[in-house]
């Protein structure tokens, strides 16, 4: 199993973290984002244990018996398929070397890190400049996809789990970075895909309540 994480904590903390999966992986290769929140992400290949020990080992190096849920994640899918190496192309961001490499060549993770596109923005007006692009169905809905990811990883990153500030995300993503025209009830739509992600509890008492109403 390939596992694309990412733990809202400094390099720095991991140290026996990285100790312990380099036994239980093919390879492994980590980058340090220094955001406004300082967080790592990781590409862990052919992992040989679950989701739960990983978490432990989490755990085990930071020397606390919880953690809280948002501050991390440990996906097997990635822009609508498998993770695999096309993940160090995002971690790298085009211009990040890694902190931790295990059992990848230079050239592996040079390639991949060339593959980055940044976004380009003028110098004037500070605005995104957008090449006009027309998608088939199955591209649109690809598209959206990744969107949702984007959303839901910065909504972890920030400690979003619902209201206003998932909404201020959704907005910044789909409307200001996307340029993507989308009506009120889709934005429910994705609002309500989000926080299926984000706030388990929330999204289905929500539930709960319309389908209870229905059935009165």
């Amino acid at each position: 199993m390939n596992y694309a994480i990412r733990i809202a904590v400094p390099f720095a903390d991991l140290d026996k973290f990285c100790d312990l999966i380099r036994s239980q992986c093919a390879s492994c290769v980590i980058y340090e984002h220094k955001a406004s929140r300082v967080h790592i992400h990781g590409l862990i290949k052919d992992c040989k244990v679950s989701t739960d020990t990983l978490k432990n080992y989490v755990k085990r190096a930071l020397n606390v018996t919880t953690f809280p849920k948002t501050d991390w994640s440990f996906k097997t899918q990635y822009e609508g398929g498998d993770v695999n190496d096309n993940f160090i192309t995002y971690m790298s961001k085009g211009v990040l070397e890694p902190a931790f490499v295990y059992n990848f060549d230079d050239a592996t993770i040079a390639m991949h890190k060339s593959k980055w596109v940044p976004i380009v923005k003028t110098r004037k007006a500070e605005m995104v400049q957008y090449k006009l692009k027309i998608e088939n169905p199955r591209e649109a809905k690809i598209r959206q996809n990744e969107m949702m990811d984007m959303v839901k990883q910065r909504c972890a990153e920030l400690g979003y789990t619902k209201g206003r500030p998932v909404l201020e995300v959704i907005r910044q993503v789909v409307y200001v970075e996307n340029r993507t025209i989308v009506g009120r009830y889709k934005l429910r739509d994705f609002y309500d895909y989000v926080l299926a992600d984000v706030d388990i509890k929330t999204f289905l008492d929500s539930m709960e309540k319309i389908i209870s109403f229905k059935e009165v």
